[in-house]
């Protein structure tokens, strides 16, 4: 029986706004509307497909890193541990759970063999407290090596920040 994997990559916006005129309720402004992004990637390794994914949660004391290497993504299934090998990346989610003013974690594009791909070379990437990233490259991915394995979370706050974390790319 051969296993197949199906993700969807989705990210969106949406927005109601309606002022009714203090003098007439009768008279009112409605203003509504949304934007969506979605789409399927296929079963397999080629262009536009993924045939590996992984997820996680993140827990960060203050002042903590955690590096994510992607060439050694490590899980338990049924009680028997895992481990992946990306060689692609396609999409990359970032949510930070944490509630507190301060609390935010830091996608970094400097540390060793940090993967600068992702950030187009440089520049971090701040993920407020309940507020996440969604990055996407359907068509190609961002390739992984022993040069650009690893993705940096950093809590730089004062105190201990969560998170939930994904990733869809390819293996081999």
């Amino acid at each position: 029986m051969a296993i197949t994997t199906a993700v969807t990559a989705s990210a969106g916006a949406s927005w109601q706004k309606k002022e009714t005129d203090p003098l007439n309720s009768s008279t009112f402004f409605d203003d509504q509307g949304n934007f969506q992004y979605a789409k399927n990637f296929t079963d397999g390794s080629g262009l536009e497909s993924v045939n590996s994914f992984f997820h996680d949660r993140i827990g960060l004391a203050a002042g903590a890193d955690t590096t994510i290497d992607m060439q050694s993504l490590s899980t338990t299934l049924f009680g028997t541990s895992i481990t992946t090998t990306l060689t692609g990346v396609k999409q990359l989610y970032l949510e930070n759970t944490s509630t507190g003013n301060g609390q935010n974690l830091h996608l970094l594009a400097t540390g060793t063999n940090a993967n600068l791909t992702i950030m187009n070379g440089s520049g971090n990437f701040v993920v407020y407290p309940k507020s996440a990233i969604n990055f996407t490259n359907f068509v190609s991915g961002w390739i992984v090596t022993n040069i650009t394995k690893n993705l940096i979370v950093r809590n730089a706050g004062a105190i201990a920040t969560t998170g939930n974390f994904f990733l869809a790319g390819t293996s081999g």
